[in-house]
Formats: C-alpha cells, structure tokens, sequence
C-alpha cells in the first residue's frame, strides 16, 4: 500500500531539520584536519538525501512499539516542494500492512485518540481548508470515496501512536552524520585520487 507521510514527526525532511540544515556540513568539517570545508556537489546533495530516505523505513520500524499490524515499509521516492514555504519534503513508501487491523486500532482501540488526532490536524481554520474529515465518524464514511488520502492519515496516525519519538529522531541523526561522514570520505578519496 502507497504511504505519504504528512507529519514533520514522522519525515522531518531536509530544509532546517536534523537531516540537514544551513550548517551541518560546517559543523562536521569546522575541525577536520585539513581545515577543508565541503559543500555538496555534482549532485551530492540528491544523493545523500536519497541515502538517507532509503535508511528511513528501517528505522522507522525498529522505533515503533506493538506496531504488529505494519511489517514492512519500503522507500519509493522523495517529494520535494518547489517552494519551502508552506510545507517541506515528504517521503513515499510501500508499506506492506494488515489494513483491517490498522482501521481497527482508529476505530476500536484508539477511537478517542484518533477522533482528537482528526480534530487537532485536520479542522478548517482561517488559512486552512481541511479535505480531511475532523472527526471519527465522517473520517469513516468519507474513506471509500477519498481512500488514497486518507489511508494516508490512517497508516500515520497508526505509526505515530507506536512510534518511540526519542529513539526514532536518535536514528535519525545518526543516518544523516553516517550518510554526511560516508559523502565527505568519498570526496576526500577521490580528491585524492587527482
């Protein structure tokens, strides 16, 4: 099933996060030995964002606690805004999951979670027009008529209520310090290799 996150909490993505913001690779390379400072280049910067997606579904399912009805998520593609200037990037993914217990947990176990989840993220207000229903019920009756949106909100408000924050946002950092130090490496080898 096509998954695209809508939450930071979930995808932080690229512009000022802990993935990557104006100084991180300054602050990887302030004390390197040679005193260089790297930039991104040829491409780098798709690249090491593409590295670090690819690393994203993994540890989103190792930070998710009593997750059973998700086995699976695998990186489809990153989608980027042309401008940052009301959303940042967000991430698909193919999630392989039991879709009955997913609707389940929204319906059953985590009713008043999700019909405050809804409230609190999907209700008009002046400069924002929902298409999300911002309540349990229509959520329900509206799901067969808009299901590729809204399984969306449905498969994150699973993920969110199982996700270890604290753990998730550690494996992130040091996806985006590995995938940062593995750059830097290649462009020294290969500076050196001239």
């Amino acid at each position: 099933m096509k998954y695209i996150n809508w939450s930071t909490s979930v995808f932080p993505g690229f512009y000022e996060s802990e993935l990557y913001n104006s100084d991180t690779l300054y602050n990887f390379t302030a004390n390197d030995d040679d005193g260089c400072e790297f930039d991104f280049i040829d491409g780098g910067f798709e690249k090491y964002c593409n590295a670090v997606c690819a690393q994203v579904p993994d540890a989103l399912l190792s930070s998710m606690v009593g997750a059973d009805a998700i086995t699976d998520i695998k990186f489809v593609a990153l989608h980027s805004p042309r401008f940052y200037n009301f959303e940042t990037d967000k991430i698909e993914c193919d999630v392989v999951c039991d879709w009955q217990k997913i609707v389940n947990f929204a319906q059953v176990t985590g009713r008043r979670l999700f019909d405050q989840y809804l409230h609190e993220n999907f209700t008009s207000y002046d400069g924002f027009v929902s298409f999300v229903p911002n309540n349990v019920a229509e959520f329900f009756m509206a799901l067969g008529d808009d299901f590729e949106r809204l399984s969306d909100v449905l498969i994150e408000f699973y993920i969110l209520q199982h996700l270890d924050q604290d753990q998730y946002r550690e494996e992130l950092f040091e996806i985006a310090a590995n995938t940062i130090w593995e750059y830097i490496e290649q462009i020294n080898t290969e500076n050196k290799g001239e």
